[in-house]
């Protein structure tokens, strides 16, 4: 029986890589593929050929073949690839030929396409716009040797920063094996990034017991001022000559203080784009200037998918690789309208104290149906609560301020386990 099972979810795995003609609209599956010089032979997606299909999975290293695929053929843009479970193949190449003559193959079938469809450097692109990194790719030969695992990211909720080639915003408690035993070394938070071989590598960032720019290498550094900036608000606010964190050039760079492990994090003033808009909020020349310079700026009235609204500012910041809004409003604000349903001030003001209120004629937004329930906001998380969940919610007591240091301290602390001539390709 366990081994009938293994089999299953063996098959379930396996997966295929089809490739789309779009000059042709034809769809065919890779049967061979050199990665060491980007050639490969396909086959029609017939259930025939099934045997001759290459199988692969979710984690086959694919970056290699894309790049030597772009000079292997004169025409690698007129072809799209999908990484498919083999079960799905039949399904998902139909939603792609649908997608590509102007044709409706419904939601199911566009997230098969979704799912499936890779990008130029062979990674699943859905994944790869909102992830730097695949799970796979990650250095898990030398996250383990620190005594780091995949539960324990999932645990406290790194793997989605490591994976985003963000700072962990906890500080870890790391072991190496030194002689046979094992060694406690402190606590280390983490970031991945890409060697100029795109080889991704493992940054430790230990913990240090004093903040960085108190300690004698960088005296004279920073004012008392700049001090007292990083200290208070986590960035220097403005722009600095200095090396970036994880190269080591000298650069002009945005300075920002990493509380989790007190040291400072720089990046380079070209590692980011200044966007058009933030939470929808469109912003103008001189707002864009004053976030390229280091400084901050206010976004206020921001409608959260709840229906909540809150204001704060936005900033560079080098800890995260991002922009960061720091919410400066903590009191619960209600917008207008809940679920499309107007809103009175009476029941306004009960909200935004988290009563519970009836409210008429709110739409689900997943099926559109007109419905009326309670409602109320949760008083710690303000997640938006209706019907039973309303009704029986229990409002958690504020806590005091000595507690709220205790947690503040307790983040820090994560529970502990252990070119040659280029070739013509064409699909018909």
């Amino acid at each position: 029986m366990a081994k009938k099972k293994q089999e299953q979810e063996e098959v379930k795995d396996e997966h295929v890589m089809a490739v789309l003609d779009k000059r042709t609209n034809k769809t065919a599956v890779v049967s061979k593929m050199n990665e060491n010089d980007g050639s490969i032979e396909v086959v029609s997606p017939d259930k025939k050929n099934n045997p001759d299909y290459l199988k692969l999975d979710k984690t086959t290293p694919l970056a290699l073949f894309f790049s030597n695929f772009k000079n292997q053929y004169d025409n690698p843009s007129s072809f799209s690839f999908f990484l498919v479970p083999l079960v799905l193949l039949e399904k998902t190449l139909n939603a792609v030929v649908q997608i590509r003559k102007g044709e409706d193959p419904g939601t199911d079938g566009k997230k098969l396409v979704e799912n499936s469809e890779l990008n130029d450097e062979g990674r699943i692109a859905k994944l790869a716009r909102r992830y730097k990194f695949d799970e796979h790719q990650l250095p898990w030969k030398d996250l383990n040797a620190l005594g780091i695992d995949k539960q324990l990211l999932f645990e406290n909720r790194a793997m989605g920063e490591l994976l985003k080639g963000k700072i962990t915003s906890t500080a870890f408690p790391i072991s190496k094996e030194v002689n046979g035993e094992r060694k406690e070394m402190g606590e280390a938070c983490f970031i991945c990034v890409k060697d100029e071989s795109g080889k991704v590598q493992l940054r430790t960032l230990s913990r240090l017991d004093t903040p960085q720019f108190e300690q004698s290498a960088y005296k004279g550094v920073f004012s008392d001022a700049e001090k007292d900036q990083l200290r208070e608000t986590g960035t220097l606010g403005a722009i600095k000559e200095m090396k970036d964190s994880f190269n080591g050039k000298v650069c002009n760079c945005y300075v920002s203080f990493h509380e989790p492990t007190n040291r400072i994090i720089t990046m380079p003033v070209d590692a980011i784009k200044i966007p058009d808009y933030i939470y929808g909020k469109r912003l103008d020349d001189t707002q864009k200037q004053t976030l390229a310079s280091g400084g901050q700026i206010p976004i206020n009235d921001i409608q959260r998918k709840n229906d909540t609204m809150l204001s704060g500012v936005a900033f560079v910041d080098a800890a995260s690789r991002d922009i960061t809004f720091k919410q400066s409003d903590e009191k619960l604000r209600i917008s207008e309208t809940i679920l499309g349903a107007k809103v009175t001030p009476e029941q306004k003001k009960i909200l935004e104290n988290h009563g519970m209120v009836f409210i008429e004629n709110m739409r689900n937004p997943r099926t559109k149906q007109l419905f009326s329930d309670d409602v109320r906001f949760s008083n710690k998380s303000n997640n938006l609560l209706i019907g039973k969940n309303a009704r029986e919610y229990k409002p958690q007591l504020t806590e005091g301020k000595e507690k709220k240091a205790q947690q503040k301290t307790a983040r820090h602390v994560a529970p502990f386990k252990a070119k040659t001539s280029k070739s013509k390709l064409s699909i018909g």
